[in-house]
């Protein structure tokens, strides 16, 4: 027996770390392993999510396996689980065990302690590269994005652009109501539930919102959920660079100060919500009161107005108002931290929460209380950037999908593309 027997403390670090060898040589999971990943799985912190995440991957295996053997076709070797059929109380036992008894496996392990241990014993070993290894957005929230239609419905949208669906489809087993999804030669999909039936519709928009074309199809499920008008409470969770400011901002701007979209203005007024999270000095120590303090929040929120009203055309009349200083002295625009928004009731309001995987739950939990008749709120941020108070997988944003998701008048959707440049895509190795 040869190949490379996993270490506990990979799979939780990487969950894909099982797919992750060379063809030459076999992958070995302990039955000991497989308990440890049970017994982490209940917490509510990232090494919880992510042992989730690792016993889904290895049960899709053992269930796709023939005599215990599952033969990847991508990676071009075989994955098995061995079971020494003794009780060890921990795994490191059960795998020096292992070690003793096959002589030709290799261990892979993050911990530096048991690394130690199997070289001062003269067991094969190798440490793990456990540096940027990030859980994919859409296991954070476990939400699917690609999914395989019957060819019927695959034709029927491509020709109506929607479809009914017989609720017993088995597709809709892994989806929710309320998700985008992207079937191939399909520019993006939503299904949804209206008065008991199931749906599938194709996601069309009728030309750009205040001057921004959406780049790709995730893009256009982004704008489709910032302006349909049926959607009250919406999430988009992507990358840095990837659009999720310009295309709620300029959606905003499209339902506020301008009628184009729909024919009339369906709010008055835009109001920006950011967390007080700063690198390096706290507010506290920033000069001014609480406007000068906040005020350097909100730069890069200021840029992307400014970059709209230089982009965008303009009817007559509209062109003095664009201009944030404008909107900000004339109460159209409106920057808040949490703090100020407590209590607060807004109608006709469209409402943008940017940075929210730095709030807690209970920060959420508040802010999406204050919305009032005829408002929208958005959702934004990306989960891997937080700071120290939350993590990748328990923090406010990634909270609110996992419990609205299905809900009736909640859409989420992912942009997992970078437009900035080549820096963001090198920050995804960081």
């Amino acid at each position: 027996m040869e190949g490379y027997l996993l270490d506990t403390s990979v799979i939780i670090k990487d969950p894909n770390s099982i797919f992750s060898f060379n063809a030459e040589s076999n992958v070995y999971i302990s039955i000991g392993a497989v308990r440890e990943l049970d017994k982490i799985k209940h917490g509510r912190d990232s090494k919880s999510a992510k042992a989730r995440q690792a016993i889904r991957i290895l049960d899709k295996i053992i269930t796709s396996a023939k005599s215990g053997i599952y033969s990847n076709d991508e990676t071009g070797y075989e994955i098995q689980f061995i079971d020494t059929r003794k009780h060890f109380e921990y795994a490191d036992p059960e795998l020096e065990h292992i070690l003793k008894e096959h002589s030709g496996l290799t261990l892979v392990t993050g911990d530096t302690s048991l690394n130690i241990m199997a070289n001062i014993r003269d067991f094969k070993s190798i440490k793990y590269d456990m540096e940027g290894t990030k859980m994919p957005i859409y296991d954070l929230v476990d939400l699917k994005k690609n999914v395989d239609l019957p060819s019927e419905i695959h034709t029927q949208l491509i020709r109506n652009g929607v479809v009914e669906l017989d609720p017993d489809e088995s597709f809709l087993e892994v989806i929710y109501p309320g998700q985008y999804i992207f079937p191939d030669r399909t520019g993006g999909v939503n299904y949804y539930v209206e008065n008991g039936k199931h749906f599938l519709k194709a996601v069309r928009l009728n030309g750009a919102v205040y001057g921004v074309e959406p780049k790709n199809k995730e893009q256009r499920c982004a704008i489709d959920i910032c302006t349909n008008p049926n959607i009250k409470v919406g999430a988009i969770l992507g990358k840095a660079g990837s659009g999720k400011s310009f295309l709620s901002i300029a959606s905003g701007l499209e339902q506020t100060i301008s009628p184009r979209l729909h024919g009339e203005k369906l709010y008055d007024q835009i109001i920006v919500v950011r967390p007080v999270v700063t690198v390096g000095k706290t507010l506290g120590f920033l000069p001014g009161g609480a406007n000068e303090k906040t005020k350097p929040l909100f730069e890069a929120v200021h840029d992307v107005f400014n970059a709209l009203f230089e982009n965008a055309p303009h009817r007559s009349g509209e062109k003095k108002k664009s201009s944030v200083d404008y909107l900000i002295r004339e109460q159209k625009v409106i920057f808040e931290t949490p703090t100020f928004m407590r209590g607060r009731d807004f109608k006709r309001t469209y409402i943008i929460i940017d940075e929210a995987q730095n709030m807690t739950r209970e920060n959420i939990r508040m802010l999406i209380t204050r919305v009032g008749e005829g408002s929208k709120i958005i959702f934004q941020g990306d989960p891997h950037q937080h700071d120290e108070h939350v993590n990748e997988s328990n923090n406010g944003l990634v909270h609110i999908v996992k419990r609205l998701k299905g809900k009736n008048s909640f859409r989420p959707i992912i942009l997992d593309k970078s437009l900035r440049g080549v820096s963001e895509e090198l920050a995804d190795f960081l």
